[in-house]
C-alpha cells in the first residue's frame, strides 16, 4: 500500500504518517460481556474508517494494466470489464486471457474476487444471438454465468 501511495505522489512525511497510520494492528471481538484476545492484522485498512474506501480506490486503481485486450471500469469496490469483437472466438479468447492475468493481479496484491457475483453479457443483434454458440468465460476454475 505504501508503495502505491508514492504513484498518485504523497512524499515522505505523509507516507512516515500512513505507515503509522496502517501499521502495529489489532482488532478483538466483542460480544456480551466476553471480549477474545487481539489478534494482530498483516494487512488491510480499518473497516468502518474515512480513509478505507479511498485506500482500496489507491490499492486497485492499476487493475487496468492486467488487462491487455479489454477495457476496465471501475465504481468503488466493483469492477467491469468489457471485450470487443465482430469473431466471438477472439472476444472468448481475449476475456478468458485478461481474466487470467486479473486473478494472478489480485493474488499479487492480496484480495479475493467474489466469483458468485461474476456474470458475463453478449451483446449483438438478434442474428449474431440466435447463430452464436454459447460462450465459455473462466475464472480459474470457475464458469462465469
Amino acid at each position: 500500500m505504501l508503495n502505491k501511495l508514492q504513484s498518485p505522489g504523497v512524499k515522505e512525511s505523509e507516507l512516515q504518517w500512513f505507515n503509522s497510520y496502517l501499521s502495529e494492528r489489532s482488532q478483538c471481538v466483542v460480544f456480551k460481556d466476553a471480549i477474545s484476545a487481539p489478534l494482530r492484522l498483516s494487512f488491510g485498512v480499518p473497516q468502518g474508517s474515512v480513509l478505507g474506501p479511498t485506500l482500496f480506490n489507491i490499492h486497485i486503481n492499476n487493475i487496468s494494466k492486467a488487462c491487455h485486450t479489454s477495457n476496465v471500469s471501475l465504481y468503488a469496490d466493483d469492477n467491469e470489464m468489457h471485450s470487443s469483437s465482430k469473431d466471438i472466438d477472439l472476444a472468448e479468447h481475449n476475456v478468458n486471457e485478461d481474466l487470467r492475468s486479473v486473478r494472478h493481479w489480485f493474488r499479487r496484491n492480496g484480495l479475493n474476487y467474489n466469483t458468485k457475483k461474476m456474470e458475463t453479457m453478449v451483446i449483438a443483434s438478434q442474428n449474431a444471438v440466435k447463430t452464436t454458440r454459447g460462450i465459455n468465460i473462466f475464472y480459474g476454475t470457475t464458469k462465469a454465468l
